[in-house]
């Protein structure tokens, strides 16, 4: 899902995909848009249960943001315009119950 503001592109990926690698995976994904030259000012992978993706809704990211429901959401800046790619890695756990 993309949410595009005055030219101000946040990406939001959500995936149910286990978290044991989630650096590595976030690694990758960065690659992809720097190979593939892709825009966005910002990427979010948030990693939630396979229940709640699946019955995941557009209106519900604020929600689940607002309420830390996920495992962790890692982030970085990417800045295109200067070729600096994307910044250091940000990884924010979610509510530790999660998912339980």
């Amino acid at each position: 899902m993309t949410y595009v503001s005055n030219s101000d592109y946040t990406t939001c990926i959500f995936t149910d995909k286990n978290v044991e690698n989630r650096e590595k995976d976030f690694r990758k994904v960065c690659e992809i848009f720097v190979e593939k030259d892709l825009q966005t000012n910002r990427l979010l992978v948030t990693h939630i249960t396979k229940e709640d993706l699946d019955k995941f809704e557009e209106r519900l990211i604020d929600y689940t943001f607002n309420k830390l429901k996920f495992y962790c959401r890692i982030s970085s800046f990417y800045d295109k315009a200067y070729k600096t790619g994307f910044d250091d890695m940000r990884i924010l756990e979610g509510d530790k119950g999660y998912g339980k």
